[in-house]
């Protein structure tokens, strides 16, 4: 899945996304800079320091209202941090417009936490795993994941993130 990505047209080959990427995850092909996702970790540099803004999130937004479009159940994992940066005027607001949208549920990230320290105490308590790291981080836990050679297997795998996800026990209705 791409989360960073390059507008062809933009870039002027200044090379300051390549000199400022420290896992040197950017590379040019034919005049054009391009994102080798297996070494990116997702810090976000190289959209700072682009002086043509040529660099852009990839946005799932399609990919999202086709959820909804379809009657999938889309839920929202959003963050306490909304109340200090979205302007409303009564409690509540934000999540009964989300709602209205279409999504499912709106759950706050922190439960998202809970079900990631009860899944590392379960590994710990097995003896499943020789080390874990814990963040919410994605650029860390990509960075662990892609360059820890000294810990032999990543410390937490996709396959066991998506396997943790489809398992992990449903909280309780309110």
């Amino acid at each position: 899945m791409k989360v960073i990505d390059f507008k062809n047209a933009s870039c002027k080959h200044c090379y300051k996304c390549v000199r400022s990427c420290s896992v040197k995850a950017i590379k040019v092909r034919d005049a054009q800079a391009t994102i080798m996702d297996d070494h990116c970790v997702l810090c976000g540099t190289c959209l700072e320091v682009c002086p043509q803004n040529a660099k852009t999130f990839v946005s799932d937004l399609d990919r999202v209202r086709a959820f909804i479009a379809e009657e999938k159940k889309t839920v929202v994992s959003l963050a306490p941090a909304y109340l200090g940066i979205l302007d409303y005027e009564k409690p509540g607001q934000v999540v009964d417009a989300l709602l209205k949208l279409g999504f499912s549920e709106v759950r706050e990230t922190a439960e998202g936490a809970a079900y990631v320290t009860e899944a590392y105490t379960k590994l710990l308590e097995a003896g499943q795993m020789k080390n874990i790291i814990s963040t919410c981080c994605p650029s860390v836990n990509e960075l662990v994941e892609k360059y820890s050679t000294s810990w032999g297997n990543s410390p937490l795998s996709r396959k066991r993130r998506m396997s943790w996800a489809t398992q992990r026990p449903q909280p309780p209705q309110a």
